[in-house]
């Protein structure tokens, strides 16, 4: 693990998914949602990067699992959503940041750590980045700068971005 980013509050490590984050992962988020440890398994030999967000004390306070997109898989996604309006290039042409997961454990929630996260990729990685918002982050992640470009019918989630080029 690289140590990426540090201040009083937080140390951000990032890895790949190998055996030692996932064994990682299980440790500290075996309940989660979000990422299972065979969803990290399926993606072993893919480009994924883990962020590990470290309290001063080490102990893992959250995560966050970030990938390149490309337009072929845009074109899945915005299809489905039916926005015709979004640029699509060559399929293999690379598009964006895919915010995949980003999770805080409970004990640590609403302490700004998520927010000082996201600050932390805004400020090192200029790209547009693309998420899906489960209905409950929705105002977290407008806050942070991010749009809807589609909500979805049941209003249970929403694809959100931000050009942070």
């Amino acid at each position: 693990m690289e140590l990426m980013y540090e201040n009083n509050h937080i140390k951000v490590y990032k890895t790949f998914i190998n055996d030692e984050s996932i064994e990682l992962m299980g440790r500290y988020f075996p309940k989660s949602k979000l990422i299972h440890r065979s969803d990290l398994e399926d993606y072993k030999n893919e480009d994924f990067s883990i962020y590990l967000f470290l309290n001063q004390k080490d102990d893992i306070v959250g995560h966050s699992v970030i990938r390149d997109i490309y337009n072929d898989e845009l074109i899945l996604v915005y299809d489905f959503a039916d926005i015709s309006w979004y640029p699509l290039g060559d399929d293999s042409e690379r598009h964006g940041t895919y915010i995949s997961t980003l999770e805080v454990l409970p004990d640590y929630r609403h302490k700004g750590l998520a927010k000082e996260f996201i600050g932390y990729i805004k400020s090192t990685i200029k790209d547009k980045l693309i998420l899906k918002s489960l209905k409950d982050s929705k105002v977290f992640w407008e806050k942070q700068g991010f749009e809807i470009i589609y909500d979805e019918v049941s209003g249970e989630s929403a694809w959100m971005v931000l050009d942070n080029k």
